[in-house]
């Protein structure tokens, strides 16, 4: 029997998606790079993207998954294998396990950051503009990187991977965020610990060691400045304390955004 081909595995993922969200999510699936590597991903996880997108509650939610499936799309040539919803030690799932040749598995955690809804207004040579701005925008961040802590593997590298998907988040938020987070700890904060279900500073460095690389990447894509300065689709931030440690081979990938598909 023929393999489906890679037209039919878009199709057959957009099948996935249940019917009350599909028109939401036409434009973004027919947006994914297209690869053979990719569609064999379809083909080997289609019952646990289709149980996903199933049992989620509203269309953001579903814009979560298919968060992953992108980031799976964009980065599938750079794979030996990649794993989907691996279970981790602690009884959790890390997103995925991908493999890189001559350097083994790396977990990598998918989040979202997702726009805001709430628009307030500024104003640009007489002209009211809206804008979703609040000045907490941070703090999403912060939730998303405390989340993914918790589905790192322990004995592997790892890297927590967030795409902005909303119009007023910015990478000076996300570095804003991670200095912000480590000063709290590092003061022994631990109302700011337990919020996020960290017991202790010790609990959160064991959980922080295994993070080897925070990775956002821009909603806009790459660009080039007026100044002719070129502006990467992706900004990362390497942890000097992760426990096992990461070739710059790997970490060159998720620096290069602008090399994915």
């Amino acid at each position: 029997m023929n393999e489906p081909t890679i037209d039919e595995s878009i199709t057959r993922l957009l099948s996935l998606v249940p019917q009350v969200y599909r028109h939401s999510a036409i434009g973004i699936i027919h947006r994914f790079p297209k690869s053979d590597n990719f569609c064999s991903f379809i083909r080997q996880y289609q019952s646990i993207i289709g149980k996903d997108l199933r049992n989620q509650r509203d269309i953001e939610d579903c814009k979560d998954i298919l968060c992953e499936l992108e980031f799976a799309a964009r980065t599938a040539k750079f794979f030996v294998s990649l794993q989907y919803q691996v279970p981790t030690p602690a009884g959790k799932k890390i997103d995925f396990l991908a493999e890189f040749e001559h350097v083994g598995d790396v977990g990598v955690e998918v989040k979202r950051i997702r726009e805001i809804p709430e628009p307030t207004t500024y104003n640009e040579e007489d002209q009211i503009h809206e804008i979703n701005y609040s000045q907490k925008e941070s703090f999403k961040f912060t939730d998303n990187i405390m989340a993914a802590m918790q589905q790192l593997m322990p004995d592997l590298p790892n890297v927590i991977y967030v795409k902005i998907d909303s119009t007023v988040h910015e990478f000076y938020d996300a570095g804003l965020a991670l200095n912000t987070m480590i000063k709290r700890v590092r003061g022994k904060d631990v109302d700011f610990l337990r919020k996020y279900k960290f017991e202790s500073t010790e609990q959160f460095m064991e959980h922080y060691r295994r993070m080897n690389l925070f990775v956002v990447r821009s909603k806009w894509g790459p660009s080039i400045s007026s100044a002719g300065i070129n502006f990467n689709s992706n900004r990362i931030w390497k942890n000097e304390d992760a426990a096992i440690a990461l070739p710059e081979s790997v970490v060159e990938i998720f620096r290069r955004g602008d090399s994915w598909g």
